[in-house]
């Protein structure tokens, strides 16, 4: 498992523990079908959208986006947007490093209790 993957489930396990739903929110493309036969290319989620989607039952059904990078990773442009656009409308978004960072960004939401 890589650290990025690391800090995803730990983050995934501490947003529950405080009564958050959320989860793993993929994006991507890929090719399906047999080398030598036609092949399609599939592209699935929205580009930029963050690691983990939720919402905050305490904090009256906001949206939440948090984006997990690991050591000096930084993020797209396409990320950066996204981020933007989920504040922009009313949601939460965050740039989660480590375990810590989360505890922290989780305080700064007045109304969801451990």
């Amino acid at each position: 498992m890589g650290r990025e993957t690391a800090l995803i489930d730990a983050t995934l396990r501490l947003l529950r523990l405080h009564g958050i739903f959320c989860w793993r929110n993929n994006s991507g493309a890929t090719r399906y079908g047999r080398p030598g036969e036609r092949q399609r290319f599939v592209r699935y989620g929205l580009v930029g959208s963050s690691d983990i989607l939720g919402i905050v039952p305490h904090a009256g059904g906001k949206l939440i986006a948090i984006e997990c990078k690991t050591g000096t990773l930084r993020l797209t442009d396409y990320q950066t947007r996204f981020l933007e656009e989920v504040r922009a409308h009313g949601g939460l978004a965050a740039v989660i490093r480590s375990a810590d960072e989360v505890l922290a960004w989780l305080a700064t939401i007045p109304t969801v209790a451990p």
